[in-house]
Parts: C-alpha cells; sequence; structure tokens
C-alpha cells in the first residue's frame, strides 16, 4: 500500500512538473512571438485563442498572461517594443522588345524584395532602416534570375530620422521615400529614394478644405579632386504647394505645383557615373548605344559631355477620386502632370493623363483595378536620371502609354500585368540615328506585402 501511495505522488509530482515546464515553454514562445512581432499583435487574443481550441486550459491561460507581463515585457527594451517590421516582395516575368535593333528581345525571370523596420525612438522621433534587393541604380529594385543560381545582392534602401515636434510639422534627413507628391511616374520613378534633408507643413484643415507645403533639399552626388574645372556637388531644391479638397462624401481632389532648383548640375554631369540617365541592358557600347550615344543620355549635351541646359522646372500635377459609384464600378479616377523647363527653347514639355477605373484598393480578395495613362515627354523636358524606369529605359524624349490589370487574390495579395506602348518622338542625332525606335515592355507580377 505504502509502494502504491508513493508511486502515486510521485507520478502527480511528475505530472505537475511536466505541466509546469510545458506551460513555462508556452509563455516564453508567447513572449518571443510577441517581441518578433514587434508586439503589434494583441497577446491576450492569442491566448485566448488557445484557451478557444481546448489547447489550455482558462486557469493555464491566466498563468501564462501573468508569467509574460511580469518576466517578459518589463525585461525587453523600450525599443523593441515599439519596433515595427514591414516590406514586400514582387515575383515578375519581363519581356523587353525594341523595334530597329539589331538585339533581339529579352525575356526573363525578376524579383524585388524590400524589409523595413521603423522604431519610435521617442514620442516625437522615428528612426527607420530598410534593405531591399539591388537593381544596380537608384530607380530600379528588381533584381534578375540567372548567373547559374548566383547568391544576388542588397543594398541600404531606406536610412533616415523622422522627427514630429507637432502634429502639423515633419522634418527627416537621411535617405527616405520620395515626399514629393505626384500621381504618376511621368517625373519620378516610385522606386527612387532621395538622399537629403526634407520639411512638410500641413495646416489645420478648415472644413472641406486642407493644404501641405513640402520643402526638399535634395544631395545627387559627392565629387572630390575636380576644382580646376570648377565641378562641385550637385544637389536641388524642391518646394511644393498643395491643397485637397472633399467635395462631397465620396469624392476628393487634390491639386499641388512644384517648383526645382538644380545646382552645381551642368558643369559637374560629365565628372558623374551617376548622373547619365539610361538604364538601358546591354550597355552603351552595344546596340543600346545607338538609340543614348555613349553619354548614356538623351538630354541635350555639349561638346565636354555637359549639360546645355538647366532644369529648374514649373510642375503641375491633379488627381481627383471618385467612389461609391455602384456596384459594378465602385471607384474611378482621374489624374494629370504637365512639366515646363523655361531653360531651352524647344523640346521643353511634358505631360501625362491617366484614368483608373474598378476600386480603389487592391489589397483584397477579388478587388480589381485598370489604369491607363497617355504620356508625352520631350527631350530637354526634365532630367533623365528620374522618370519612370520602364518607359523606354528612364529616358527623355520618348512618347507612348501605359496600361495595367491589377487583380487582389487574398489579403495583401495580388497580381498585375503591364503593358508599355512607346516610342522616341525625334531621332537622337548626337547618337548617329537617323529614324526613331519603338519600344514594347509587358510584365506579369505577382506581389506581396506585410
Amino acid at each position: 500500500m505504502l509502494r502504491l501511495e508513493t508511486g502515486l505522488t510521485s507520478a502527480l509530482n511528475w505530472s505537475h512538473g511536466v505541466k509546469r515546464f510545458v506551460l513555462g515553454i508556452m509563455a516564453f514562445l508567447v513572449v518571443a512571438a510577441s517581441a518578433h512581432m514587434a508586439f503589434a499583435g494583441d497577446m491576450d487574443s492569442l491566448v485566448n485563442k488557445l484557451v478557444g481550441k481546448g489547447v489550455i486550459s482558462k486557469d493555464d491561460a491566466d498563468s501564462i498572461l501573468a508569467q509574460s507581463k511580469n518576466s517578459g515585457d518589463e525585461k525587453l527594451p523600450g525599443w523593441i517594443r515599439k519596433l515595427t517590421v514591414s516590406g514586400d516582395l514582387r515575383l515578375r516575368y519581363e519581356y523587353v522588345g525594341v523595334q530597329g535593333q539589331s538585339i533581339g528581345p529579352i525575356n526573363r525571370g525578376r524579383f524585388r524584395y524590400r524589409l523595413n523596420l521603423a522604431d519610435q525612438v521617442a514620442d516625437n522621433v522615428k528612426a527607420v532602416f530598410g534593405i531591399s534587393s539591388d537593381g544596380g541604380h537608384s530607380r530600379s529594385r528588381n533584381v534578375t534570375f540567372g548567373n547559374t543560381f548566383s547568391g544576388k545582392p542588397m543594398v541600404i534602401n531606406l536610412a533616415y530620422a523622422q522627427y514630429t515636434p507637432f502634429k502639423t510639422l515633419t522634418v527627416a534627413g537621411g535617405k527616405f521615400p520620395n515626399p514629393i507628391w505626384t500621381p504618376s511616374m511621368l517625373t519620378w520613378d516610385f522606386n527612387i529614394t532621395p538622399e537629403g534633408v526634407f520639411a512638410v507643413f500641413t495646416p489645420p484643415a478648415s472644413g472641406n478644405l486642407g493644404a501641405f507645403v513640402n520643402a526638399d533639399f535634395f544631395i545627387l552626388d559627392q565629387l572630390v579632386n575636380k576644382p580646376q574645372f570648377g565641378a562641385a556637388m550637385p544637389y536641388m531644391f524642391a518646394l511644393q504647394p498643395g491643397v485637397d479638397w472633399k467635395f462631397n462624401e465620396n469624392g476628393k481632389v487634390r491639386v499641388a505645383a512644384a517648383y526645382y532648383l538644380f545646382d552645381n548640375l551642368k558643369r559637374t554631369y560629365q565628372f558623374s557615373n551617376n548622373l547619365p540617365g539610361t538604364i538601358a541592358q546591354g550597355g552603351l557600347s552595344g546596340p543600346i548605344g545607338k538609340i543614348f550615344g555613349p553619354a548614356g543620355t538623351n538630354n541635350t549635351l555639349d561638346a565636354k559631355k555637359d549639360l546645355v541646359y538647366n532644369y529648374n522646372d514649373l510642375w503641375l500635377g491633379a488627381q481627383a477620386d471618385f467612389n461609391k459609384l455602384s456596384g459594378v464600378l465602385p471607384y474611378a479616377g482621374l489624374y494629370g502632370e504637365y512639366i515646363y523647363n523655361p531653360s531651352p527653347s524647344s523640346n521643353n514639355k511634358g505631360y501625362i493623363a491617366g484614368v483608373k477605373l474598378g476600386h480603389a484598393s487592391t489589397a483584397g480578395r477579388g478587388l480589381w483595378q485598370i489604369d491607363y495613362s497617355y504620356r508625352r515627354l520631350e527631350r530637354d523636358a526634365w532630367l533623365d536620371i528620374l522618370p519612370d524606369a520602364d518607359f523606354f529605359y528612364g529616358s527623355t524624349n520618348v512618347l507612348g502609354s501605359r496600361t495595367s490589370l491589377t487583380c487582389g487574390l487574398a489579403k495583401n495579395i495580388y497580381t498585375a500585368i503591364t503593358w508599355y506602348n512607346t516610342r522616341q518622338i525625334s531621332p537622337n542625332t548626337a547618337a548617329g540615328q537617323t529614324a526613331t525606335h519603338k519600344m514594347n515592355t509587358i510584365q506579369v507580377d505577382l506581389g506581396m506585402s506585410f
């Protein structure tokens, strides 16, 4: 009898010991998971789900939450508790064909991956760091499949500090998302993350009217050891005021203007490997060089390969959104941009007009949107290191259309097909061209964000 009681006591003690061990492991996992997810989730909700599934009892759940609150959260540094993680992945098939060139069409698979960490250092100070796949230039994060399964490069895509002393003012410095608002990529490729400082002032709204003022200082390149040529660091200023008008419950309009001022750009161009604009594949010494010339640009250059004109441009942009139109067509949007360079007397204007139909967002199953636009960007309307990289190699002296269809497959998962139908406005005589070239690009994407 004594042996039986002793055995039962030992078994019960062992059972309780195992139970405490299992509950301790579960508490640790809950705490670790919460830290890994930057405490964005609700720990109570997670534990209650375990109770609902019958994995643990209510008493066990209370014990886990008590352990996590007493020994987990308080021991983790505050900056870890406030850390948030976001990112996206896009897989792409791409076809590129240039009519009139001796090279054949390009067929390739590509991917883009971006990962961002943001930490609320203080109540009004945020630090952001981001890495991404390396597309080889500032306008792309696409990496091409190939080279027999070789490893692919990564780069620092974001690194900036943001200070918000008031709700109406934000100041930031470093390498950041472009603060300049544009409804399309006529003048700025959305992949560009400028470097420098900016400030955005957003006064309190008055009824249905809102406003913003954006002031920017961007550094384009760093040049040294060229004082004999008068070359210095090229940079740019931008000032952009804008107005938002919510004209009814389901409709709004944004209108903005911008003035760009470049300095140390003309005399610096020939000394910088980073400024010439084309991102053409195959190298400028090959057939692609017949389009852009040895300097790699469609902007007008002098005999020294410096820019002939300034690019202190005036810009206007607008976008109108109409929601809840009907069950078949819940959303429609109209947008446009116009840019003018007063330095040259010709080939100095650009514009785009576009329409969106479908849903305002495609971040959900069954949501869709069609986006069509037509643009014309003349040779010296804008500096060609900045426009849409996929529209005829990101150059100026181009016109044509972009058509895309995007469909949501699930929450934060989408697929899209895009067609660029483009051509040059006039032959690039500096590259020895006697005729214009046409270019068609087709992209099929599968993307997801988190």
